[in-house]
C-alpha cells in the first residue's frame, strides 16, 4: 500500500469515526482507531474498575434506562411512520364511487 492510498484510509476513518481492524502475515490482529476515542475507552474501563459493586450496579441501570429510552423513541417514530403508511392505504382502499355514494345519501332525523 503507498502512502497516498494510506492518507486515503485514514481519512475515511477519521470522517467515518470506524475502526480499522489490520491483520498481519502472522495472524496477530490490530485495532487502529482515534486516539481520543481509544483515550475515553481506557478510562472508561478504569472508572468502572474503580466502583463498588453497588456502584456498578447503579451504573449498569442507569446505562439500560437511557437505552430503554432511546428504544421507546425509535419505537414511537416507527408507529408515527407506519401509522402514515397506513392512512395512505385506507385512502386507497376507499374508491371515488363509493365515496361520492356516501355523499349523496344521508339520513334525516326523525321529528
Amino acid at each position: 500500500m503507498n502512502s497516498e492510498q494510506s492518507k486515503q484510509i485514514f481519512d475515511l476513518i477519521k470522517k467515518t469515526r470506524d475502526k480499522l481492524v489490520v491483520l498481519d502475515q502472522d495472524g496477530s490482529s490490530f485495532v487502529i482507531m482515534d486516539l481520543k476515542e481509544y483515550e475515553k475507552l481506557l478510562l472508561a474501563t478504569s472508572e468502572v474498575k474503580d466502583l463498588t459493586e453497588n456502584e456498578l450496579l447503579d451504573k449498569i441501570n442507569r446505562d439500560i434506562a437511557i437505552w430503554k429510552a432511546n428504544q421507546s423513541e425509535e419505537a414511537e417514530l416507527d408507529k408515527i411512520a407506519n401509522y402514515d403508511k397506513m392512512e395512505k392505504t385506507q385512502d386507497e382502499l376507499i374508491s371515488p364511487e363509493v365515496s361520492a355514494k356516501e355523499e349523496r345519501f344521508y339520513i334525516e332525523p326523525e321529528m
